[in-house]
């Protein structure tokens, strides 16, 4: 009997604070406790909504940096690759090119030799 007195009253309370239960018999003075509730209650979750919003930037912040400085890093890492790269290159004898005529190079040839005209 205790229980069930407990949830009918839990109840009545949310039927209360939800709004619910109210008719054309509700007073000013009821529609403006329910309503400075309301606002109460909005503001704690705008709280709660910025505090989320401001860790999750936190957090972006912190990943875009961490990105950053390996960014850094693997650029130079890369300089200093290319750098080596290109001594290596530098000090190898590049190959000797044949020669070929002009006219050899605007030709676009697809057999070794021409076909006979028919």
């Amino acid at each position: 009997a205790g229980l069930r007195r407990e949830g009918d009253h839990l109840e009545a309370s949310v039927t209360r604070q939800t709004g619910e239960n109210l008719s054309s018999t509700a007073t000013a003075a009821e529609l403006d406790e329910l309503e400075q509730r309301l606002e109460c209650v909005l503001g704690k979750v705008r709280e709660t909504k910025d505090k989320l919003l401001e860790q999750q930037l936190g957090e972006s912040h912190h990943k875009v940096h961490i990105l950053e400085d390996q960014n850094s890093f693997l650029r130079r890492l890369m300089g200093e690759e290319g750098q080596q790269r290109a001594a290596v290159e530098a000090s190898a004898v590049p190959p000797k090119l044949p020669e070929v005529e002009e006219e050899e190079l605007t030709t676009l040839r697809l057999w070794p030799r021409q076909l006979p005209d028919v």
